[in-house]
């Protein structure tokens, strides 16, 4: 692409030129035709890059929503709510192919990430950081990290889970269809993600092609996580502020404070922070900060075995005095 890209204002004749320009721009469409807008050329890098610009708009709230997400409601809520506008809809985003035949195509043959791949849920700095070096270690760093979680897996007693992250990718297919015959798709924990699979989508995931009613709802899903993931961290944070501007007694923090707090609110009304909640975290971080014992907080009830097993401080004075 870069390559074509170049060539189509830098080759030595018109006609090389014209065939660069034809080889890019067919390229981009084939590629868009069968992927969709999720599967496109760059595409988690050009989506985001909408969202920001939208959002000078005030039509995108980063706090509340995902790119991909919002594109998605965006072309979905325009079009006409008959069986073709969704079709046309459901086509733009997945592809003709991947739309008609029910399967998650824009992962297989799209290429939206070149050289990263965006993480599918919020992460911390440091789980963020763990990704990125997953990232870099390309094939082999996957394929250690499937043998390290699936045995983990299996130790804790999931036994087909952890098998299947082991095995070969045809082999993993394989016994992926066969646990969703069995018990439908489930989380970790048990719970339905989808009741019932269809026997075409087994039949797909037996051949290695994921359903896209599958698909569709695990992104669903991880949309749904992350932004209560977030409000909740964005919570916490104004809480935060808000205490510790409490305890400082300066003017200027509890200036900022009260600023943040009215934006949060304003923002999540349904999760406002109230002079009640100020309190209890107050309060909460006082205990806290009470019960500490050279920076650590035990519970009550393991407290006094835990400190019976801790070996003599060596160089602590405060203990030995």
């Amino acid at each position: 692409m870069v390559k074509d890209a170049h060539g189509w204002f830098n080759e030595a004749t018109p006609a090389e030129r014209k065939a660069a320009q034809g080889r890019f721009l067919s390229s981009l469409a084939i590629t868009g035709m069968m992927a969709g807008l999720r599967g496109a050329y760059m595409a988690s890098y050009i989506i985001p890059a909408l969202a920001g610009a939208a959002g000078l708009l005030g039509l995108y709230d980063k706090d509340k929503d995902e790119p991909q997400e919002w594109l998605r409601r965006t072309i979905l809520n325009n079009m006409p709510d008959t069986m073709m506008g969704r079709a046309v809809g459901g086509m733009l985003m997945d592809g003709v192919p991947g739309y008609l035949t029910g399967v998650n195509l824009s992962d297989r043959i799209g290429v939206p990430d070149i050289g990263y791949r965006n993480p599918e849920h919020e992460m911390s700095a440091e789980k963020l950081w763990e990704y990125l070096i997953e990232q870099a270690g390309g094939p082999a760093l996957d394929v250690g990290k499937k043998l390290f979680t699936g045995a983990a897996d299996v130790a804790r007693g999931e036994v087909q889970r952890g098998a299947e992250k082991m095995l070969p990718a045809a082999f993993r297919n394989v016994s992926k269809a066969i646990r969703y015959a069995q018990e439908g798709v489930t989380d970790k924990a048990g719970d339905d993600i989808v009741d019932k699979v269809a026997p075409q989508d087994i039949a797909k995931q037996v051949i290695g092609l994921n359903p896209a009613e599958i698909a569709d709802r695990r992104a669903r899903n991880n949309f749904q996580r992350n932004v209560q993931t977030k409000m909740a961290e964005k919570r916490r944070e104004t809480l935060h502020v808000m205490t510790h501007a409490i305890e400082s007694h300066d003017a200027g923090k509890m200036a900022n404070a009260r600023e943040e707090l009215r934006r949060f609110n304003a923002k999540f009304p349904e999760k406002a922070i109230t002079a009640r909640s100020i309190l209890d975290s107050v309060k909460a971080t006082n205990r806290r900060s009470n019960r500490k014992e050279f920076g650590v907080l035990l519970d009550l009830k393991l407290a006094r075995g835990i400190k019976a097993n801790t070996s003599p401080s060596i160089y602590a004075r405060e203990e030995n005095d």
